[in-house]
């Protein structure tokens, strides 16, 4: 077998003994074991903001065209309040009380289940743990992380996810970080690139539907009438060959070749 490297291909330091590396199609750890490893995901919700879920279409074009976007504060898995409250959390993600929310949990038309005081991360964690596993796919998007613009980060979301890998490491669990996309964007029919990315490109996001170049769950089959429990299972997929995903991924991953004139930020 060749040897385990002993040093970080990328930072030239010393690997710690959990390091896992990936060997002729398998894991093997520092000691050149091959580890068989049990994971799941955490998890599919990732993709969406708390209480926006790809069905719903009240909110989900104004929340990006009038602000900044939404915050995913609460993914993947949700904290206490006094976790919350220790983070300091801006002006983008609010610091609610239960006497705030409306009886859906709902404030200025936004849902909020950030702070329900149910230690659901610490839960969900060790029962996790206890049926076995010891892997996670850890989901999370680039409009989680940049939703209000280009170079904009959101601070809030990046403390929350760090509280939540520091309680999977407290629980035992080895990490695998999934910066995930799905057909793009969660505006072509899938998740992962923020909205501004569309307008950069020159597409409508509104026309999307009307012209068949993106199938989108909450406006199927028209955004006047939509019904989303009629949208056929998986057919999401066919969204990666559409016109608004293509174009997206042609200019991101080829744009120098296809359109040089387009490059944006130098």
């Amino acid at each position: 077998m060749p040897r385990i490297p002993t040093k970080s291909p990328a930072t030239g330091a010393p690997l710690p003994p959990h390091y896992i590396h990936t060997l002729n199609s398998h894991f093997v750890d520092q000691s050149s074991r091959v580890r068989i490893l049990r994971g799941v995901n955490l998890c599919g919700s990732s993709k969406s903001p708390v209480g926006k879920p790809s069905w719903i279409l009240e909110g989900f074009w104004e929340a990006v065209e009038a602000a900044d976007g939404d915050s995913f504060v609460g993914r993947p898995l949700q904290l206490s309040k006094e976790e919350y409250d220790s983070m300091n959390l801006g002006e983008g993600t609010a610091q609610l009380a239960d006497d705030d929310m409306d009886d859906g949990g709902y404030v200025g038309g936004q849902r909020f289940e950030l702070f329900s005081d149910s230690g659901e991360a610490d839960i969900h964690l060790a029962r996790l743990r206890g049926w076995g596993f010891t892997l996670l796919r850890f989901v999370f998007t680039w409009e989680a992380l940049e939703h209000a613009g280009p170079k904009k980060y959101d601070e809030d979301f990046i403390s929350h996810l760090i509280l939540v890998l520091q309680k999977c490491k407290a629980h035992g669990f080895l990490v695998f970080l999934d910066p995930h996309q799905d057909v793009w964007s969660r505006f072509t029919g899938g998740s992962g690139a923020p909205y501004w990315t569309l307008l950069a490109c020159g597409i409508n996001p509104r026309s999307l539907t009307a012209t068949q170049a993106a199938l989108i769950h909450n406006e199927y089959p028209t955004p006047a009438q939509p019904d989303p429990a009629n949208f056929p299972a998986m057919i999401w997929g066919t969204n990666y060959s559409r016109l608004a995903s293509q174009t997206l991924f042609t200019l991101f991953f080829a744009g120098r070749d296809f359109a040089p004139k387009c490059i944006i930020d130098g």
